[in-house]
């Protein structure tokens, strides 16, 4: 209506919708296909040839990149994390120092901060501390640096695990999100067992949990917490 008013189709000022309110609208993003990405460097790829910019120059001006580019990944931060646990235990191993093995369980709770699924491990490496060769020290010994270790994780995890609790109400260790990936790798439509979109989730992974939980919520026909939640999409992926 109003671009009626400006080309003279309508008179002035009789736009029945000049006092109605916008809903507001929500930010979005998408990503690039694997057909856009390959599109996009063929492009560049030809810019280069024809010797009219380089990709360092495209990558210097362009917004996303440079966005990204800034910003720390879980995976960087995990890898070097997992190292650090790793050459913690080494020097705990080497110098017999009791001390160390609480630092190396601080740093591996702080790294299944960065990946749940590393949890897994926790009770592994416990229970080789304990277990291993009786030349590194008397089974007392060995007790208490394994204790040493569970107390370092847990002191870590206690954090977020109190956080959850006051939160929501549930005691989470860290995330509630282990029945979703579950399901993404294990529903009936997965051939290959690798990540794979569903029509449910939106791309960005901001919003993953909260479309999954809205799901399992549709699905059950009533409201759920974030760990029944969970708990549903490992059902749904034995079902």
């Amino acid at each position: 209506f109003s671009l009626a008013e400006r080309w003279g189709m309508r008179p002035e000022g009789t736009n029945p919708c000049r006092h109605v309110k916008y809903f507001r609208e929500n930010g979005r993003q998408r990503y690039l296909s694997e057909v856009e990405l390959a599109r996009l460097g063929t492009a560049i790829a030809a810019i280069e040839t024809e010797g009219r910019a380089s990709a360092g120059v495209i990558a210097a001006i362009y917004v996303p990149a440079i966005y990204f580019g800034g910003l720390l990944m879980k995976p960087g931060l995990s890898l070097f994390l997992a190292t650090v646990t790793l050459w913690l235990l080494s020097r705990a191993l080497a110098a017999a120092q009791p001390s160390l093995w609480p630092m190396a369980g601080i740093a591996m709770g702080l790294t299944c901060l960065t990946r749940g699924k590393l949890l897994l491990t926790v009770p592994v490496l416990a229970t080789w501390i304990l277990l291993r060769s009786r030349e590194d020290g008397p089974r007392r010994s060995r007790w208490i640096e394994s204790a040493g270790f569970v107390f370092g994780v847990s002191l870590v995890l206690a954090l977020p695990a109190a956080h959850n609790y006051a939160v929501s109400g549930e005691w989470i260790i860290s995330t509630s999100n282990a029945g979703a990936n579950f399901f993404i790798g294990n529903n009936e439509s997965n051939e290959s067992g690798e990540y794979q979109q569903l029509p449910f989730v939106n791309a960005n992974p901001k919003y993953e949990q909260r479309d999954f939980g809205a799901e399992a919520e549709r699905r059950a026909g009533h409201a759920m917490t974030d760990g029944e939640a969970s708990a549903s999409w490992f059902g749904a992926s034995w079902s």
